[in-house]
């Protein structure tokens, strides 16, 4: 049992001390009871003892009552009941420095204000020194705050020198991790359009098939004759199909296909100034020359979910026949800046086609007219319209027997014989409008079957945008790198011009050995070759000329309708 403090133990211990130390003294015990709130008799034992031990607490004593308001004191009687621990017990079992534990999240805390520790008086060495165990027991009674009573050791109690404390760190922000509950998932543009950034705008906007597929060869050649009015200058996304074998109780269901694809806004301004298009066609391997759009019959295109109908509703063959060929869709209006999604839907059972969607800008009609096939030679072109009339007076008609050519031919002529049963009348009125041909042109691959077939070539052109590519004349389908001028006819146009009556001549009859005049006329048989020169068939002379009163009937005295009621 250690010795309890009593109160005359420091009255004893004051009277050893000067002066100056006993009027210190009573002012701490002064500033001690008034923080104790009235703790009696031991609150001045207290405040004696805490003076003797240290002295200089009493200098200070104006910065204690300010620590201990904060904190509400023991009473004397709290105090004497709380049991003493020995200094020899915390000297064995030091108390273990508590250990951090880790929190989610660091909040700032305060920094812990240093305490002011009870150091030794220096005393004089003429001063007498009270006794170790006397001291011992004065410290033991002094009453300490409960702030002093958490602190592990006591630098007075601790006979070797204690830890350093850590000095204060600087708080330092700690840098919190991004919380991933999930792994990144691949980025799919599928986000609105102010959301989407574009890298360069300047360079073609490229597209993304879901089905990753090679652009085969022969699509490559087939995209240049397809929708020849338009001129490609970029491809925004491609789609090839595969070949899904049809399963049983599907029929009526579709295949289908998609492709990502961006839109630079360089090529929206150009779809809404009304200067370019969006235009998805489609070819197809089996499909020989002439070239055409050709769709599954039953598909459909979904662009940024809008749906599209890319072939005509009365069309339900898979195959088109080979004189038919669909048209190019006009998507400009599903388009959107940033991301686009194109869906190409079609019938179960056939694959291999191959859609593409271009930016294309429309050719004016000069930019067509040179594009345009240069003419048969001019020799060529009678030789041919000698072999069609020929076999055309023949019985049975069939095929072009040969006219004999050159001068044989031309005295036969002359002399009033005629090939066949006689000379072919050909209108010179355009099939397309009535009227009459301002410039006669045909597709080369038609002038050996039908060298006398024709069309107005501004009409086709213009008709031609919305449909197809087909002669009016035999009905065959062709390419329109293949349209060039009717030489044979152009010819005789040249010849009604130079003679003034081109508007009063509505069709001609050609003999078959090649020549031909007006039709209902007396105007003798002309030659288109009298204007060429034979060595050079380029070089085009002077036509022939002819009096323009022989374009009446050779009998004008007879009327074309009797009267047969006149009595």
């Amino acid at each position: 049992m250690l010795p309890s403090a009593s109160p005359e133990r420091p009255v004893k211990r004051s009277r050893l001390l000067p002066s100056s130390e006993e009027a210190a003294v009573a002012a701490a015990g002064e500033l001690f009871r008034a923080g104790c709130g009235g703790c009696g008799g031991g609150g001045d034992d207290g405040a004696a003892a805490a003076a003797a031990a240290d002295p200089s607490q009493a200098a200070t004593g104006s910065r204690q009552p300010l620590l201990e308001k904060q904190q509400p004191q023991p009473t004397s009687q709290q105090c004497l009941q709380q049991p003493a621990k020995s200094p020899q017990l915390q000297l064995s079992q030091p108390q273990p420095q508590p250990q951090p534990q880790p929190q989610p999240q660091p909040q700032p805390q305060p920094q812990p204000q240093p305490q002011p520790q009870p150091q030794a008086p220096s005393q004089s060495p003429s001063e007498p020194q009270p006794p170790p165990q006397q001291q011992q027991s004065e410290s033991q009674s002094q009453p300490q705050p409960p702030s002093e009573q958490q602190q592990p050791q006591s630098q007075s109690q601790v006979p070797h020198p204690p830890h350093p404390p850590h000095p204060p760190q600087p708080h330092q922000p700690q840098q919190h991790q991004p919380h991933l509950p999930h792994p990144p998932q691949p980025y799919l543009p599928h986000l609105p359009q102010h959301q989407l950034q574009l890298a360069d705008v300047s360079r073609p906007s490229g597209a993304i098939a879901v089905l990753p597929t090679a652009l085969p060869q022969w699509a490559e050649e087939a995209l240049r004759g397809v929708d020849p009015f338009w001129q490609p200058k970029e491809t925004l996304a491609v789609i090839t199909t595969q070949q899904a074998g049809p399963a049983p109780g599907t029929h009526g269901q579709l295949q289908s296909a998609s492709a990502l694809f961006t839109v630079s806004p360089a090529a929206l301004a150009a779809i809404a100034d009304k200067r370019a298009q969006a235009r998805l066609v489609c070819v197809q391997p089996w499909d020989g020359p002439p070239r055409r759009c050709h769709w599954y019959g039953g598909s459909y295109v979904l662009l940024n979910g809008r749906p599209y109908e890319v072939t005509k509703e009365d069309r339900v063959q898979l195959l088109l026949g080979p004189n038919q060929s669909d048209q190019a869709a006009n998507l400009s209006s599903g388009l959107v800046r940033g991301a686009n999604r194109l869906t190409l839907l079609w019938p179960l059972g056939v694959a291999g086609a191959v859609a593409a969607l271009r930016l294309c800008e429309p050719r004016d009609a000069a930019e067509l007219h040179r594009r345009l096939a240069a003419p048969l030679p001019l020799q060529r072109a009678v030789a041919l319209v000698r072999a069609h009339v020929a076999g055309e007076g023949e019985e049975g008609g069939g095929a072009a027997a040969a006219a004999p050519a050159g001068a044989a031919a031309e005295e036969r002529e002359g002399e009033g014989s005629a090939l066949g049963s006689g000379p072919v009348t050909v209108s010179l009125r355009c099939p397309l409008h009535g009227g009459l041909a301002a410039a006669p042109a045909h597709f080369g691959c038609t002038a050996a079957a039908a060298p006398l077939a024709f069309f107005d070539l501004g009409a086709f052109l213009e008709l031609s945008r919305s449909g197809g590519t087909v002669c009016p004349a035999s009905g065959r389908l062709g390419e329109l790198e293949d349209v060039r001028p009717h030489a044979f006819l152009t010819a005789v146009l040249r010849t009604l011009d130079h003679n003034g009556v081109r508007g009063r001549v509505e069709a001609i009859e050609v003999s078959p050995c090649g020549r031909w005049r007006p039709k209902d006329s007396r105007v003798p048989l002309l030659s288109v070759l009298d204007a060429a020169d034979p060595t050079d068939p380029r070089v085009i002379g002077s036509p022939p000329s002819f009096d323009p009163r022989l374009l009446d009937p050779e009998d004008a005295t007879r009327p074309d309708v009797v009267d047969l009621t006149d009595d």
